[in-house]
């Protein structure tokens, strides 16, 4: 499944790569460089007009600088004598001006330091991996100064920078001499050369020089520019250049239905959320350091810590208490000793049988305890559920194998195993092994990053023990947090086998108070105390059974589970090359993601993070309802109710934030575990209203694909009518007639509070339509004018819902009346993402100081604002979701308006972008924007994986395959097919559940087979 760019790199023996702006983001160190020179001389020259960044892309970029400061002059009508290079800087000649900017450039470049762009090690690495050779060919004479600096150095067999283009008389470029030079240096013709610049003329003198490639890298010189000087291909980070799978197969290898890794080299945090367990209930992260990567190696489901949000300016309705996920007792670990033959060991845990009869009574000095593996492999299965870690360990007794096992059980929610075989391998010697349960956890951890991906910090809470009791092989602890004053019991048991080698299996058992989604009910406290002793009774239960039950029953039962699961969301890929396997184990990885997530979430949400970690506090959000209820909706429909139960538990609380905001209805909190908003930036939080009409689609989409009618009418009809009643509070009428929505934030948080927000409208938009549609079909016989009265509506039925009062005709044709004026403009032949978006000023991104990705971490918020840059598009994620409002002609001029503009530095942007790239015959973009998403938690692109796994973006690879690819549309109502098959791919494959029925789709270039597995005919139409 290569792209057209790497099926000609794959053809290739070596790349030629300019160095600022494309492998070190110094070219702004330069532009300043530059603008202070010019600025200074100008000055007192009385020259001009002024210098500007224009100039810097019109005379200076990609030449030497000695031919910079010339064509400056020139443009100017100056005239200077050309000097020599060992003019000072001082001396008012060519040259002297030169090396005077040459001075303020080292003086910023020691001031401000240098990193590389993040993909270049990794793609440099892919490189020479594949056995390409590389080289740099630069006009400054800092080159390799800066490669050292920045630990590429070691890369490159050859760099041709501007000293040896001076000592060999090189034109500068657009001159092709320079890599003419470095083909030449690396035993290369040019037709077996890419050159890869982001300087229009280091891009034409790749051009020039009949290199078989040129790839530009905009890095804001503009796409178009690139092309028109001569580059075959234009990429906006480099790595498209590398082979579509960024992993290290030494490490990571290919196995489709396994993770695996070898050693232990690496980031032991990424690791520890790459190997997690999860079911939905109760999390448990894989090997990592010694505190598995974040301090809290196991996490419960909605069993939180609070804490006071400071202001530092207060204001009405600002959140006022902060959620954060709290680590609970770590009941997985083992304590290892070993003892001689010869030596009597007591029962700490039983000893293999030495085989000696006589031993002597064991001392401090015998006892040897595990040093570091000299070699480990670890694996999660897809098919069983089960994490395995295997080391090998060198004592000096000989070399001893360690082989943990660990299952978050599926099928049970409150169960987890853990196991460990200890084997001498050289020769007999006594070991003994404890289970341990590991109870200090305290608060989060406090953080210096102002990262807001990763967790709150909480200074004063976390676990306190109320009271344990043990015996030999049980102990039964219960613990509360100190702020929230939620409880929790935690059981362990554990039994022992002696043979040859030593085994302990541990049954872990949590049970935690239910979190109501209703907030805090009094200061912190979430709810008051609660007996323990009848959690730690539940606890005993769940232990006596999975004692009964046993390791290979259990294990038995969680491959039953999955066999079902795989059934229902296998997505099979077949590209015909050999992608095919490394695109197979990411998608399935990505799948099991979703499976731990949702196995047993009843009464509760599904974090961003699911339960593999603590980023984002453990907190929910919209991704959810948008990017893993459309997968359970097609796979696991009873998944899908459950969360959205949940939501509609929330409601009292929804009602609550509603009054304080100002509005009818209902507001979902934007980031929450029990219901209160926790967000303390209002702009990027409370602001997104946009979640009331996420969860509403949510809602529609799920009754429409499953037919779940009595869902509609009772609790989905709560939420799209109190969700209906605080848009038409929200919004209003101008003076054009339009209905507007103002002051609101779209997903696009890089663009806030913002006017007639594009998404906002049109899924508001939806959410009326919809809630119109329900009430209308649950109109009462009354003769009253209420259509839903709340009697009516609590009488029938067991449906659950909790109207806070009637619907009346009236009301429901003020919802019509508002989506239908909804304020939805075109302009200049797009969709504007907000009333204001198009007049802002656009992002020159060869500008930024330092790695754009992500903006939030490198620019006050009102910098980014101000720009025409995204985080993620808004108006592209509409055209996916409700597809059918669109023409091709309007979806193809957005796409290609905000592609650009995007920066990626949300994980959820690249599944929307593949899935529009594809419908708008972008082939190969959508290939890439499918690249990031398989792989953003596998390759760590964003650098936040040590915090947890970006489950929503899990759900976007589905998303990005099936409705990509397969061309899955419903638009929140009813399910077609319209397939985009990669031209490369054989087939791709996937199950459905529609109705009561099972389908399995098969695309091919002939089109798309759906099979009816079981239940009756479908209706899916297939374009």
């Amino acid at each position: 499944m290569k792209s057209a760019l790497n099926r000609k790199m794959s053809e290739l023996k070596a790349v030629l790569f300019d160095l600022d702006g494309v492998l070190v983001p110094t070219a702004a160190i330069h532009m300043r460089a530059w603008q202070a020179l010019f600025d200074e001389v100008f000055s007192a020259k009385g020259w001009g007009p002024a210098y500007t960044d224009a100039d810097y892309y019109a005379y200076v970029d990609g030449k030497s600088r000695y031919d910079g400061v010339g064509a400056v002059l020139v443009s100017r009508g100056v005239e200077l004598p050309w000097g020599n290079p060992q003019d000072p800087g001082d001396v008012f000649t060519v040259c002297g001006l030169a090396n005077r900017k040459n001075e303020v450039f080292h003086t910023l470049l020691d001031g401000a330091g240098v990193e590389a762009y993040p993909e270049a090690h990794r793609v440099l690495s892919s490189l020479a991996k594949q056995g390409k050779k590389v080289a740099v060919v630069s006009s400054s004479a800092n080159a390799r100064q800066v490669l050292a600096s920045t630990g590429l150095l070691c890369f490159f067999e050859c760099v041709v920078d501007g000293v040896v283009c001076a000592e060999r008389g090189f034109p500068g470029k657009p001159a092709p001499d320079s890599y003419w030079e470095a083909a030449r240096a690396l035993g290369c013709e040019p037709e077996e050369c890419a050159v890869v610049e982001d300087a229009l003329s280091g891009v034409q003198a790749g051009h020039a020089g009949g290199f078989a490639l040129v790839v530009g890298v905009d890095r804001g010189v503009g796409e178009q520019s690139l092309r028109d000087a001569g580059a075959d291909e234009v990429v906006t980070w480099l790595d498209p250049l590398a082979p579509f799978d960024p992993l290290d197969r030494d490490r990571f290898p290919v196995d489709e239905w396994k993770l695996v890794e070898r050693g232990v080299e690496g980031d032991r945090a990424v690791s520890a959320t790459l190997f997690s367990l999860a079911n939905g209930y109760i999390g448990v992260r894989g090997d990592g350091d010694g505190t598995r990567g974040l301090g809290h190696g196991t996490f419960v489901n909605g069993f939180h810590e609070t804490f006071r949000i400071h202001h530092a300016e207060q204001a009405y309705g600002f959140a006022s208490v902060g959620q954060v996920i709290q680590g609970v007792p770590d009941a997985v670990a083992f304590e290892i000793q070993l003892w001689p033959c010869g030596v009597t060991v007591d029962s700490l845990g039983g000893a293999t049988d030495c085989g000696q009869s006589e031993c002597r009574s064991a001392m401090a000095s015998d006892v040897v305890r595990l040093s570091a593996p000299e070699s480990t492999t670890q694996e999660v299965d897809f098919r069983t559920g089960v994490w395995t870690r295997t080391a090998i360990h060198t004592t000096v007794l000989g070399r001893v194998q360690v082989e943990e096992q660990r299952m978050v059980c599926l099928a049970n929610r409150h169960l987890v195993v853990a196991s460990v075989e200890v084997t001498p391998l050289d020769s007999p010697c006594h070991v003994s092994v404890r289970s341990l349960l590991d109870d200090v956890v305290s608060a989060q951890e406090r953080s210096d990053s102002l990262d807001p991906r990763e967790a709150d910090t909480v200074q004063e809470g976390g676990l306190d023990l109320n009271q344990s009791r043990t015996d030999d092989v049980r102990t039964l602890s219960s613990y509360h947090c100190l702020n929230s004053r939620l409880g929790i019991s935690v059981g362990t048991h554990a039994e022992k086998t002696l043979s040859t080698s030593t085994r302990v299996v541990t049954y872990v058992a949590y049970h935690g108070d239910e979190v109501p989604p209703t907030g805090v009910v009094d200061c912190l406290a979430v709810v008051g105390d609660q007996d323990p002793t009848s959690r730690e009774a539940d606890c005993a239960r769940t232990l006596d059974w999975a004692c009964s039950q046993g390791w290979d029953a259990i294990a038995a039962s969680q491959e039953t589970y999955l066999a079902d699961f795989w059934e229902r969301a296998d997505v099979i890929v077949d590209t015909g090359d050999e992608t095919t396997g490394p695109i197979q184990q990411a998608t399935r990885w990505a799948l099991f993601q979703l499976a731990q997530a949702s196995a047993q979430v009843q009464g509760h949400g599904i974090s961003a993070k699911g339960l593999s970690g603590s980023g984002y506090s453990g907190h929910y959000f919209w991704d959810t309802e948008l990017f893993v209820v459309p997968f359970l909706t097609y796979t696991n429909p009873t998944a899908a109710k459950a969360v959205l139960e949940f939501r509609h538990a929330m409601l009292p609380a929804a009602r609550r934030r509603a009054a304080e905001m100002d509005v009818a209805g209902a507001l979902f909190p934007w980031r929450t575990i029990n219901g209160e908003e926790a967000s303390a930036y209002y702009p990027a939080g409370t602001a997104q209203y946009h979640i009331d009409a996420d969860i509403a689609y949510a809602v529609s989409q799920y009754v429409g694909v499953t037919g779940d009618t009595r869902f509609l009418v009772g609790q989905g009809l709560d939420i799209l009518v109190e969700t209906a009643r605080m848009w038409v509070d929200l919004g209003f009428y101008g003076d054009d007639g339009y209905f507007h929505i103002h002051g609101v934030t779209g997903p696009d948080e890089y663009s806030a509070v913002v006017d007639d927000n594009f998404y906002t409208n049109a899924m508001a938009k939806f959410a009326l339509e919809a809630a119109v549609r329900a009430a209308t079909a649950r109109q009462t016989t009354s003769q009253s004018e209420d259509l839903i009265s709340v009697e009516s509506a609590v009488a029938s039925a067991e449906s659950g819902s909790t109207l806070s009062g009637p619907v009346d005709c009236g009301e429901v044709e003020s919802w019509a009346k508002a989506a239908a004026a909804m304020c939805l403009p075109v302009a200049d032949g797009i969709h504007p993402q907000d009333s204001h978006f198009l007049t802002r000023e656009s992002w020159d991104l060869a500008a930024l100081s330092k790695d754009p990705r992500p903006l939030l971490l490198r620019y006050h918020p009102l910098v980014i604002y101000r720009h025409k840059v995204l985080k993620q598009s808004d108006v592209v994620l509409a055209l996916h979701l409700l597809s059918d409002w669109f023409t091709p002609e309007e979806k193809a001029a957005d796409f290609a308006y905000y592609e650009p503009l995007t920066t990626g530095d949300s994980t959820l942007s690249v599944c929307t972008q593949t899935v529009i790239a594809a419908e708008v015959g972008r082939e190969d973009l959508a290939l890439e924007h499918l690249r990031d998403a398989l792989f953003v938690d596998l390759a760590n692109f964003h650098g936040n994986t040590g915090s947890g796994v970006h489950i929503a973006c899990a759900g976007g690879v589905w998303t990005a395959l099936v409705a990509g690819f397969g061309g899955l549309r419903d638009c929140g109502t009813k399910p077609a097919l319209s397939p985009r098959l990669p031209s490369s791919w054989k087939s791709l494959t996937f199950p459905l559940r529609i109705g009561e029925s099972q389908v399995r789709v098969r695309v091919t270039h002939e089109g798309a087979q759906v099979t009816v597995v079981s239940g009756d005919d479908v209706d899916l139409p297939v374009a």
